[in-house]
């Protein structure tokens, strides 16, 4: 790659993805595995996907910062293509991932809050039947 081009397609690929890692995936790894031993996979895909399509928004955020600059010629053309490049990666692979971590719990989990399962809990005592274990 000479220096007064853009970087290719792939190298835009690899630099989205360690951009998406180094900014809001680190932190979705934890909330997911934290949350996966407190409350189990459903809730922990869900917080997964939420922190995940938040960092898509600030890289949505960051493309139109992106593109205000091409659009003005703040800054050299390399570097304003390179930033479009790496950036639109890394809010797609947020979007796609966030997407379906948060598709799959919301379609195919079973999402009882502590208070609904205390609900039932008073109810079937109430009726007199034997409340199941905690």
């Amino acid at each position: 790659m000479k220096s007064d081009q853009p970087m290719s397609l792939r190298d835009g690929m690899i630099f989205g993805g360690i951009w998406s890692v180094a900014s809001v995936g680190w932190i979705a790894g934890i909330a997911l595995i934290v949350t996966w031993f407190r409350s189990g996979w459903d809730h922990a895909l869900f917080w997964f996907g939420l922190i995940l399509l938040l960092g898509a928004g600030l890289f949505a955020f960051i493309l139109v910062i992106a593109l205000i600059c091409e659009a003005l010629n703040v800054t050299t053309k390399r570097s304003r293509r390179n930033s479009l490049n790496f950036f639109g990666w890394a809010f797609l692979y947020n979007l796609v991932l966030g997407s379906i971590a948060l598709f799959v719990p919301l379609t195919f989990g079973s999402f009882e809050t502590n208070q609904s399962q205390e609900t039932k809990r008073i109810e079937q005592d109430s009726a007199g039947q034997p409340a199941p274990p905690p």
